[in-house]
């Protein structure tokens, strides 16, 4: 079992799909969910730099899409405003991306843009 706050999975995996289906599927925009919001506020508060991340507080969240790499993210505005991307797997594992997953992601947005002819 895994706990997300309140939250019960079969696994720490079991999340990880779950979160990757909802960006799969969700409109982009405000996260308007009231179970998407709690979970989001709990996994915003997990990585070690949280606070930091958090800063004068989360106002709301949304979903946009990534500007490098493939799909939508999730983003947190502040209540200043401010806005800041931030990785559920990476709230989840604690593990940033690697050099080697960094140079990928590079890669496939190098290749999306030649596909789309634009230099």
């Amino acid at each position: 079992m895994y706990w997300l706050g309140l939250f019960e999975y079969k696994s720490k995996k079991a999340l990880l799909d779950a979160l990757r289906i909802y960006l799969k599927t969700a409109t982009a925009g405000v996260v308007t969910n009231k179970h998407a919001i709690k979970r989001l506020h709990l996994l915003i508060a997990m990585p070690p730099d949280a606070e930091r991340k958090i800063g004068v507080g989360v106002h709301h969240f949304k979903i946009k899409r990534n500007a490098l790499g493939a799909g939508n993210g999730f983003w947190l505005v502040r209540s200043d405003g401010s806005e800041d991307s931030f990785s559920y797997e990476r709230c989840i594992t604690g593990v940033p991306q690697s050099p080697h997953e960094k140079v990928c992601e590079a890669l496939r947005f190098v290749v999306r843009i030649a596909d789309a002819g634009v230099s």
